[in-house]
């Protein structure tokens, strides 16, 4: 998909597999939902905007952020 980019790329979140060192660790970061979809649609600093999910595929990705960057 023409700009698509890879979370992983950038961030870390060890449930995910990601190890980027660029953006944020989303694991000490521990954002909630609603501030990980705010990121994804709207962009946030070098951060694009997320244009190639559905509606349904980010609050569905947002939540797992949560979710797996939650300490076990």
């Amino acid at each position: 998909v023409p700009g698509q980019v890879n979370c992983a790329l950038c961030h870390t979140l060890e449930h995910a597999g990601a190890t980027g060192g660029v953006g944020p660790n989303l694991n000490d970061l521990r954002p909630e939902a609603a501030v990980v979809e705010k990121a994804m649609r709207d962009g946030i600093g070098p951060m694009p905007a997320t244009t190639w999910l559905s509606d349904e595929q980010m609050k569905l990705l947002a939540r797992y952020v949560e979710w797996a960057a939650k300490p076990r």
